[in-house]
Order: structure tokens, then sequence, then C-alpha cells
């Protein structure tokens, strides 16, 4: 079968475009018409960014993919020498406006780890070891922020690309069988008091609920009481009258959910959903080994954010900050997530024929 030149997926373009659209609608609830308008034009310019980059040659993006690395980690390095701080964390770069490299790290890391991939023909458990060892150092910046959360993402980033990348399964099961020891350390050696309480809470979050537990309380009180078709846009009333914290950002499934009910949250989940589904047709078409990975390690990280997003609001998991993929306010995770589609969209243009 051999390979044809095809314009960009117009599905997949549409999936993505419809998916921000409904984050536009949560985030004017959420944050106001200021904060609406200002994520517009941020989104408008994450589309011209994915549409650039789709027209790039996939050949170009892998031979740019080291250089596009090495200064991500650069910039993981001036966070910890000049970033801003904010609520005690330095996660920032301020360029003229502010710039969170973790959030870059996360699409990055798989096209670095596809970039390593495409020289090996006969991958052996060697190369595994090296592609894991190339997670590591980007992973203890980002923890050093410090940022748990995200860092456990970029991990995840990394570990899904390795996995496409052909890890065989006896790998996954040691991985599996290591879970329980190396949670068991970070419970010991890692966590600070006040994840350990966001770990505890989540089994009880009414032991703290002005504390630790409030976060989750007011989340699952506002998709509940959404029903099965919602209270009705800007009806909301844990958003509208200020219960639910950091609704415009990590929580703003939670104020969609309260005003479009069920419906509207199986909707977003939906779109999501076929987002992954469309982003690994393309990754099986593809007819390079640097394609396959990066496109699906981008889209395995897409859904990992996003399944991890709705069950931290779902109070399934610990608070973290996590925002939810193309629908959190936010202006790094936004830009990041429009390039990643960029580049499957370019690997898109390559593909086996007939697929």
């Amino acid at each position: 079968m051999h390979e044809t030149k095809q314009k960009p997926d117009v599905i997949l373009v549409f999936l993505v475009l419809a998916l921000f659209a409904l984050g536009l609608t949560a985030l004017y609830s959420a944050g106001g018409e200021a904060r609406f308008w200002v994520q517009f034009w941020r989104g408008m310019t994450g589309v011209v960014i994915m549409i650039a980059i789709a027209f790039v040659p996939l050949s170009w993006l892998r031979i740019a993919t080291p250089f596009i690395f090495f200064g991500v980690i650069l910039a993981l390095l001036a966070v910890v020498v000049v970033g801003v701080k904010i609520n005690n964390a330095r996660r920032w770069l301020n360029i003229g406006f502010l710039l969170q490299p973790s959030e870059l790290m996360k699409i990055i890391l798989p096209m670095a780890i596809a970039f390593g991939y495409s020289f090996f023909n006969n991958i052996s458990w060697r190369h595994h070891v090296c592609m894991l060892a190339v997670i590591v150092i980007p992973v203890l910046l980002v923890v050093s922020q410090p940022d748990l959360g995200t860092a456990l993402m970029v991990a995840a980033a990394g570990i899904t690309a390795i996995f496409f990348g052909g890890i065989g399964w006896r790998w996954i099961a040691g991985f599996c069988g290591l879970l329980p020891i190396s949670s068991f350390a970070a419970w010991i050696f890692l966590l600070k008091p006040y994840q350990k309480k966001r770990v505890l809470t989540l089994f009880d979050p009414q032991q703290d609920p002005l504390g630790a537990g409030y976060h989750t309380i007011q989340s699952e009180i506002a998709i509940g009481s959404g029903g099965i078709w919602g209270k009705g846009f800007l009806s909301g009333t844990q958003a509208q009258f200020g219960f639910l914290p950091e609704r415009h950002t990590d929580f703003i499934f939670a104020v969609f959910a309260e005003e479009f009910g069920l419906v509207g949250a199986c909707a977003m989940l939906v779109l999501a959903v076929l987002i992954t589904w469309r982003c690994l047709q393309i990754a099986g078409s593809t007819v390079s080994k640097f394609g396959f990975v990066a496109v699906s390690g981008i889209a395995g990280i897409f859904f990992i954010t996003f399944s991890v997003n709705l069950s931290m609001v779902s109070g399934l998991l610990p608070v973290v900050g996590m925002p939810l993929p193309l629908v959190s306010y936010g202006g790094t995770a936004l830009l990041a997530a429009f390039a990643g589609f960029g580049l499957i969209l370019s690997a898109s243009r390559k593909r086996k024929a007939g697929l």
C-alpha cells in the first residue's frame, strides 16, 4: 500500500473546533465576558498556529524536534532561576506574557520520544531504557516548581509515547507491578503534607468541608444538581454565586455540567473520545515511525489529561492543578494543544492510500 498526499483532516479540525466552542460557552458563564474574549482571541491564534503547522512537512517537524525539546528544557531551567511565582508556585516565565513551559513539554516530549525511536529498526529493551531516561529530566524540573500534577502528566505523555513505540507486555506488567512500591515511596518521600491531605480527603471530603474537601464537595454539588438537562445557560447557582472555586480553570467542567446537565456533559465527553479516536486513526495510517509514535502519544496525553480532570472534578481522584484541554481558561495550555493538533494534521496529509 503506497502513500498519498492529502489535505489536512477536515473531520479532526471540526471536532477540535467544536470542543473549543463548548469551552468558550462554559467560560462565558464561569469567567465572564472579559475572560471569554481573551480566550477567544487566544483560540484564534491557536487555530492559526494549528493550520500553519499542518502545512509543514512532517519530516521538517521531525528535524526540528530535538531543537524544540532542548529549548523547552532551557525554559524549564529558566523557570527555576527567574520564574514568576504565583500562589507559592514558580511555574511561569514573563516574556511579555506569562508562558508555562511545563504545558509545552506535554506536547514536545512525545515528539522527542518519537524522534528517538525513528532511528531504531529493531527495538530492544536498551532503546526503551534510553527513552525512559529522556523523561526523567523534564519530570524532575516540573516537580521542583512544585507542580506534581503536571509532572505526572508529563511523565504520562512520555510513557504513552513509549507504549506506542512498541514496548512489550512484559515491561507493562513489570511497570504495573512497581506501581504499589513507587506509590508508597512517593507517599513517604515525595508528597508534601497538603498533598497527602488531598489524597486522604478524597475518601471523605466531609472531614474537612471548608478546607481540603471544599473543592470536591462544591464540584460534586454542581455536577449533581445539573440533573439530566441542566439548569440552563448562566443559571448555575454554584458558579454564578461563587461557591465553586477555580471555576474558569480546573473546575470548568462542573460549571458546564451544572448548566447543561448530563446531556451536555456527555456531549463534551463524546467529543473528546471522537478526537482521540480520529487521532489514532491518523496515527495508524501514517507512513513513518516518527509520525505514528508522535501522533499516538499526543492523542494519548490529550485523552489522559481530559479523563484525569473529569475524574478530579467528580471526586474520583484527588484535586490537582489540571486544566481541561481546549476548554479551561489559559494561554500556554491552549496554544500547546492547538500546536499538537497541528502536528497531527501534518501527519494526516501524508497517509497510506485508501485511508
